[in-house]
């Protein structure tokens, strides 16, 4: 009935309880009020994500935002829910960009994650949420937190790369170009000449 990969986590009164439980329990925890759940949804289709809407009482719109191939990133309130789209940027393995998507819905105690690639690392985002075990008593805030860190984080580290990528070149560049001939503006040697080629044997320049 399901297609794709799906992933769940329960917390009870803060503490993990159990992972990678049936889909269909989903329900089933969210009744109990001492639970926080999670579920992530890899290329979902519609049959799943329309059984995830029923159970969650989620905005039909918001579902097919989820599944939309061309969506813009936005958060969006509703009456039981937020839903949010967002991208990742990242390198790939001979150092290209690569884009991925990440749509959420967070309820009063359930968070859930649909995406339509596996550009995001989502065992990294699994591992800031551990590191902060401690806020997990506080709900799906803590959850969205930790996803949106994940995307901040990756975008710092890209930006920082290109940047020395850029300066690594510029720095090249400037090492393999000779200097274009023409007059020199250093100062006079000695005898009173400048040398008519910049680097040549009168000229300071090169010194």
């Amino acid at each position: 009935m399901v297609a794709g990969k799906i992933r769940t986590r329960v917390w009870r009164n803060g503490i993990l309880e159990a992972e990678d439980f049936p889909f269909e329990d989903i329900s089933d925890y969210l009744d109990k009020p001492d639970c926080l759940v999670w579920a992530d949804l890899l290329h979902p289709d519609h049959d799943t994500l329309r059984q995830l809407a029923e159970e969650l009482s989620l905005d039909q719109h918001a579902v097919e935002d989820a599944l939309a191939r061309r969506e813009r990133p936005k958060a969006s309130r509703y009456a039981t829910h937020m839903f949010l789209t967002a991208y990742v940027v990242s390198h790939d393995r001979v150092g290209g960009l690569q884009i991925g998507r990440v749509s959420a819905f967070s309820t009063k105690r359930g968070f859930v994650t649909v995406r339509l690639d596996d550009k995001l690392d989502m065992d990294a985002v699994l591992a800031r949420w551990d590191d902060n075990s401690d806020l997990i008593k506080y709900g799906p805030r803590t959850l969205v937190h930790g996803l949106l860190d994940k995307f901040s984080t990756g975008i710092s580290m890209l930006s920082s790369r290109s940047t020395t990528a850029s300066r690594r070149s510029r720095t090249s560049c400037s090492r393999r170009t000779p200097r274009p001939p023409g007059r020199c503006r250093g100062p006079p040697s000695s005898s009173g000449t400048r040398s008519w080629r910049c680097g040549g044997r009168s000229c300071r320049c090169a010194r």
